[in-house]
């Protein structure tokens, strides 16, 4: 039967995510190494996200962020401030490749800090 228009429908929202919805947008691939260096444990995660998905603690899109920007994450309920190690995209799949290393309990750098 094809798709015909309700005419109260005007202005209807078909698809509307909200923060939380945007948020939902789980990585694809996601593996979790413990490193142990620098005298301490840390974890390396590798992820994989749509490019336009948004982090859902900051709202910034997947594909926006470089190598050496702050990345928040949770491991085993733990939560982790990484930075961005190594980026890789792909444009023909939509997906952006995150490699991000953080140490346990590491707190971000301040904003406008160098990276």
């Amino acid at each position: 039967m094809p798709c015909r228009p309700r005419p109260e429908a005007e202005e209807e929202l078909l698809y509307a995510p909200d923060a939380q919805g945007e948020a939902a947008a789980t990585p694809l691939d996601a593996r979790y190494y413990l490193r142990w260096g620098g005298g301490g444990m840390g974890v390396l995660a590798i992820m994989r996200f749509p490019m336009d998905a948004r982090h859902p603690v900051v709202q910034k899109p997947y594909g926006a962020y470089a190598v050496g920007d702050v990345f928040p994450f949770t491991y085993q309920g733990q939560l982790y401030n990484g930075r961005v190690i190594e980026r890789l995209v792909s444009r023909a799949d939509g997906l952006v490749e995150l490699h991000v290393q953080a140490a346990r309990g590491e707190e971000p750098a301040p904003e406008g800090a160098p990276r």
